[in-house]
């Protein structure tokens, strides 16, 4: 088999004719009917039915189309991996964020970033911790800000904040004039829970709510803060939720107030072991804890330097 013989029966599949096949691959008509031929020969078996001057792929054809496509994938994977080695030499960053440090955290600190070092190009990725520990692990992100996770072969997960929790209520909520929140005046409520991923649990939320004896409904969960904020927005319930995105929320008309117990989670940088910090992710993260001591959290003092 000839690259350029699957090529053709790829554009054949993909464009629906040897014709568009033909134009896509800048070769006339025969010439893709030849490579077709040739590869039929090649493989032992037809890839096509030909029916009144139509061709489409048999069976046999759409199997071989399906093991193909796999190749194709690792290719993209090959030119996407090339463009990022050339991309670097000129100042390029992979960052991956989960989404709870992403609606008001990120954006700051990429502008303050930005307004030092404008020529770098910055890839931002919005996604799942355990996502962001995975693509670390393979190498497709430089450095990742998410919740401590279970540890991971090859990765480091550095201490960045201990995150305390506060407490998200639905504006006009009785509770709104209340300084500070505490477990007991939930008793009743309609809370929304976080649910569990991968190797990130709230076990303490619920150890602390059951050691809090009070008698409360949880008819939503999910597994996102942001979703819980909304739904907090429009009077689902009662959260006890990140801080991150709280000054966002907040400006919506969700209320923000101190909590207890006192509920915090470890959040950290995470990198690959194996492949040293560039100048430039070195400066980034400075850039984030940078910001964390110029403008803590909500009811939170600001983590030592």
């Amino acid at each position: 088999m000839q690259m350029r013989q699957l090529e053709a029966f790829h554009a054949i599949v993909v464009t629906g004719t040897v014709t568009k096949a033909a134009r896509k691959l800048g070769i006339s008509q025969p010439s893709v009917s030849r490579l077709i031929t040739d590869l039929e020969t090649n493989l032992g078996f037809s890839l096509f039915q030909r029916k009144k001057g139509r061709i489409q792929p048999n069976q046999d054809g759409y199997d071989f189309f399906k093991q193909l496509n796999t190749v194709y994938s690792g290719i993209e994977k090959l030119h996407s991996f090339a463009h990022t080695i050339r991309t670097e030499r000129s100042g390029h960053l992979r960052i991956a964020f989960s989404s709870a440090l992403s609606i008001s955290l990120l954006p700051k600190i990429v502008m303050r970033f930005q307004n030092q070092w404008p020529d770098v190009h910055i890839t931002l990725n919005i996604c799942s911790p355990i996502t962001i520990l995975d693509e670390l692990q393979d190498h497709e992100t430089d450095i990742g800000f998410l919740n401590k996770m279970v540890d991971m072969p090859g990765l480091i997960q550095e201490p960045l904040i201990e995150a305390t929790f506060i407490c998200a209520l639905p504006p006009g909520h009785k509770l709104v004039n209340e300084p500070v929140i505490d477990v007991q005046m939930l008793d009743g409520e309609n809370l929304i829970m976080l649910e569990s991923e991968g190797g990130l649990t709230w076990l303490p939320h619920l150890e602390m709510l059951r050691q809090s004896g009070i008698t409360y409904k949880t008819t939503l969960s999910t597994q996102r803060s942001l979703t819980a904020y909304g739904l907090v927005l429009e009077g689902a319930g009662i959260g006890i939720l990140e801080p991150f995105s709280a000054r966002h929320w907040q400006s919506l008309g969700v209320v923000i107030k101190p909590f207890k117990p006192r509920m915090s989670y470890p959040f950290v940088i995470a990198f690959s072991e194996a492949k040293p910090h560039s100048e430039l992710a070195e400066k980034f993260i400075t850039e984030v804890r940078q910001h964390l001591v110029e403008q803590p959290l909500l009811f939170q003092q600001p983590p030592a330097r």
